[in-house]
């Protein structure tokens, strides 16, 4: 890559990160004046009311680096991209407000990834194959938003895997020499805006993402890594290897609360203590340095994600093995510091 769009990408990312802390700082005000807080209680173990509204840093960046980011051949693309990622972004400002229920959510959800996916693909496909890759590519979205939204349960958790993996597809982007989409513009802005919000998010908390934050980061990179596929060299399988592997701590929390849920026979929309970060927790781990150790789970897979993504035929499923060995080997360790705490508290 030449230095001058080096420079470009290091001024996106500064400007991006600059903007998200300002207007957050300006929001945060504005939840305290309307008392927009997330109130201790419940599955919420802070001690004062923490204002909410912190993903509107993050779209106003998100937003201005897509309309610095057009691009007449994807323009298309882009426009769809913002416009999913602003409905989920209002959906969460209206649970912010209003606390609106998970099955409700989920309902609104469905139609707006239905609707992006056929736009962006159904004149791409072999229509033979059309419904199939539709509901992959709905279930791909669904399931990685809710993930993210899952995990955003302590002080800086949520915003700093998202950063990551953020980072990691604009690597894979440049790995796979289309550093002049405009995509890499909109994951690097994308990835100054999360961290420039971290510096109020991380513990203790000054404000939190809110359903506002948590929707926007699972749609706008879920939704990203689909667009991001059309420029992997063949196979495809490498470039959808990689995906999974850069979304496994999202991916896995959902999948575990959903089957647990189902076992339980709970309400699968009900906020319960099961969550990864919560069970972590149990174990007797301190709350910064659970934070940082699945930071540091993160950092892992996004980089066996980018071997996945980068590495000859012969080793590409290399990265996807050793991640899911990696993926079984972690919660193995979860479930014995589990059983040995319970037996010796």
């Amino acid at each position: 890559m030449e230095l001058l769009p080096v420079f470009r990408f290091v001024a996106i990312f500064a400007v991006s990160a600059a903007v998200s802390l300002m207007v957050a700082s300006v929001m945060r005000r504005v939840a305290l004046r309307f008392r927009v807080l997330a109130t201790p209680g419940g599955h919420r173990r802070h001690e004062n009311g923490t204002p909410l509204l912190g993903g509107v840093g993050l779209f106003t960046v998100l937003m201005l680096v897509c309309v610095f980011a057009a691009d007449v051949q994807e323009a298309r693309s882009i426009y769809l991209f913002a416009g999913i990622t602003s409905f989920f972004f209002f959906m969460g400002v209206g649970d912010d407000f209003y606390s609106l229920r998970g099955f409700i959510k989920l309902l609104f959800q469905i139609p707006a990834a239905g609707l992006f996916v056929w736009l962006n693909l159904n004149d791409s496909l072999n229509p033979d194959d059309t419904m199939v890759v539709w509901a992959l590519c709905v279930f791909w979205i669904l399931m990685v938003t809710n993930g993210i939204n899952f995990i955003d349960g302590f002080d800086g958790l949520c915003s700093g895997i998202a950063f990551l993996i953020s980072v990691c597809l604009a690597a894979i982007v440049i790995s796979w020499n289309h550093a002049a989409s405009p995509f890499l513009p909109i994951l690097i802005g994308f990835a100054g805006a999360i961290l420039g919000f971290l510096k109020i998010n991380m513990h203790p908390a000054r404000m939190f993402l809110g359903d506002s934050g948590s929707l926007l980061l699972g749609c706008a990179l879920s939704t990203a890594s689909l667009l991001i596929l059309r420029y992997c060299p063949a196979p495809v399988s490498s470039g959808i290897e990689s995906m999974i592997l850069c979304f496994m701590i999202p991916i896995a929390d959902c999948v575990l609360t959903v089957l647990r849920r189902i076992r339980l026979r709970r309400p699968l929309f009900d906020s319960d203590w099961g969550h990864i970060h919560h069970r972590l927790m149990e174990t007797g781990l301190e709350y910064t340095s659970l934070v940082r150790i699945l930071w540091s789970v993160q950092v892992v897979f996004c980089g066996l994600a980018w071997f996945a993504a980068t590495a000859s035929i012969a080793f590409r499923h290399v990265g996807i093995v050793a991640g899911v060995m990696f993926a079984m080997t972690l919660y193995g360790s979860l479930l014995f510091r589990e059983r040995r705490h319970a037996r010796y508290s």
